[in-house]
């Protein structure tokens, strides 16, 4: 968001002033981190994330827009945060997680684990 700002020069006594819009530097790259390995029915990590300018420098107090691929094995919500939706099954499930801020997006897959069967009565 542009933030509006109000300059006064005052030179021999003379005064003057002028409003400046500033433009939050743009993105050049964001970059995600993959979790270590599979998630299980329970677990909420959240997914970390660097972005940085054109000249490499990083940028903070961003927040980019994530999505999940496949809401069916993981939910992300507005912060990263992960949420693995349950399933019976004998293999992971994957889904790819996209985070998008301005123009630049990254994506990393997660990996849901399926969840343990504590009992079962025929």
């Amino acid at each position: 968001a542009s933030v509006s700002v109000r300059v006064t020069a005052t030179i021999g006594g003379v005064s003057d002033d002028a409003e400046l819009l500033v433009q939050p530097v743009a993105a050049a790259t964001i970059t995600l981190a993959a979790l270590a390995g599979p998630i299980a029915e329970g677990q909420t990590p959240t997914l970390n994330f660097e972005a940085r300018d054109a000249g490499g420098g990083l940028l903070s107090g961003r927040q980019p827009f994530w999505e999940s691929r496949d809401t069916s094995v993981v939910q992300v919500s507005g912060n990263g945060q992960l949420t693995p939706v349950a399933f019976i099954g004998t293999s992971n499930r994957s889904a790819r997680v996209v985070a998008t801020l301005g123009a630049v997006r990254d994506s990393v897959v997660v990996s849901v684990a399926p969840s343990t069967l504590a009992s079962l009565e025929i």
